[in-house]
Parts: C-alpha cells; structure tokens; sequence
C-alpha cells in the first residue's frame, strides 16, 4: 500500500492504493486507488438545556437537532455535537471545549469554514462562541488564539434563548454570512427575531411550544436544506 499527496494548511490529501501481486510471477495483477481529501469545514451543534449529546440520542423523538447532527454526520459533514453546558457564559465569554476545537481545527487541520448552531439555550451558546471567534478577528482583536484564517459560512438558531437571563436571543451572531433563526411565540420560553437572512415565526404549527419546536419535521427539514446549501461537505 502507498501513501502519498500534497500537504497544505495543516493537513494533507492522501492517496490509498491496494495493489495485488501474481506470487508465482511477482507481476500487479490488479490495483485500485482511494483518495482521501482532508475537511474544510467544521460544524458545531450545540444541544438545549439537559440535552445530553449521544449517538442514539438520550431520548427518540425529543432531541431533534441532534437527530439531524447524527444524520449530516453521517452524510459526510465533519459534526461535533456538545451540550450547550460546554460553551461558558459571561464572564467566559464563549470559551471552553467547542472554542478549544475550533482553534485547533483551524490552526493544526486546514479547518475553513465553521458553521454553528443551537438549540434554545445551545442558541445562546451559539453567540456566545460566535463572539469569541469574533475577538480574534475584529480590528483591535483581544484574543490571538487563532493563526490561520478562516470564515463562519452559516449560524442557526432554533428558539434560541440567552444563557445568562433566560430571554430570547435576538442578536445575530457576530461572523455570521448567512443566519437562520427559528421560533415560535406561543407557550414557555419564546424566541424572537434575532437579524437573521431567515427569520422564521413557526408559532402557526399546532400545538407548537419551546419544548417541541425542535422536534418539528418542517423546522428541521428547513434547516437541513440551508445547512447543505452554505456549508461545504467537506
């Protein structure tokens, strides 16, 4: 077997070819060649309060957004799921575990493109680490974690609420080129318009609730469609 490719941004292609030997006359009988293409993306997931990231979900039928994690992974997208927990909030602003992967991804593994999204409070936790990418980018950085450069293609919210005081989240996430949010006004915690290319009032769907909205087949086929059409597979 052979091994080989260009290197670049901190990864490399890879070339995989099996080749099988006629023993008697030591000739290649036959051959065949896999390449390997290293990502360019990286996509955050980042589940509601007590939803517990976990390949079958904790619970069928009640963890939608992380449903839709494990089926795009399994299509090919480079899918990282985390409890929204896993973001820390102010005075933190953003760091931990997710942050610390994306700053790795985008310095040590040819990592472009990070696309983020969350559910409720994971909505929260998806500005919350928006901004802190954005404080290493912006025109007086306070942070100079990352050394490469790189862009946020694509940002979701579903019912997104703030970590800190349990309202809506409205503010579009810093870095964000295309953002989509989803909410419904009806029952418990609420969403609201948050300057997304997408801002969706799903409250028309019976029945609809905080506890529910991301279990709704519509809102996460939506998401799906918009997800496959501003992030790259790999």
């Amino acid at each position: 077997m052979e091994w080989g490719g260009p290197s670049f941004g901190g990864a490399s292609t890879a070339d995989l070819t099996l080749t099988a030997y006629d023993a008697v006359h030591d000739n290649p009988v036959w051959s065949d060649t896999i390449t390997f293409d290293p990502f360019e993306s990286i996509v955050m997931v980042l589940g509601g309060w007590s939803q517990n990231p976990a390949d079958p979900v904790e619970f069928e039928g009640d963890h939608g957004l992380l449903d839709l994690a494990i089926t795009q992974y399994r299509a090919g997208y480079n899918v990282y799921m985390y409890d929204e927990d896993e973001v820390l909030t102010f005075p933190y602003g953003g760091a931990g575990v997710p942050y610390d992967v994306i700053v790795n991804a985008i310095n040590n593994q040819g990592i472009s493109n990070v696309a983020i999204m969350g559910y409720s409070q994971g909505g929260g936790s998806t500005y919350d680490l928006a901004w802190r990418l954005n404080e290493n980018v912006k025109a007086n950085p306070t942070l100079n974690d990352i050394t490469n450069p790189f862009s946020v293609p694509f940002t979701a919210y579903i019912d997104a609420v703030k970590d800190q005081d349990l309202v809506a989240e409205d503010r579009r996430p810093l870095l964000s080129e295309f953002h989509v949010s989803q909410y419904q006004r009806y029952v418990g915690l609420r969403g609201a318009p948050s300057g997304g290319d997408d801002d969706i009032n799903v409250s028309y769907i019976p029945g609809i609730n905080h506890g529910n909205i991301d279990d709704q087949t519509i809102v996460l086929d939506f998401l799906k469609m918009r997800w496959e059409q501003k992030v790259p597979v790999k």
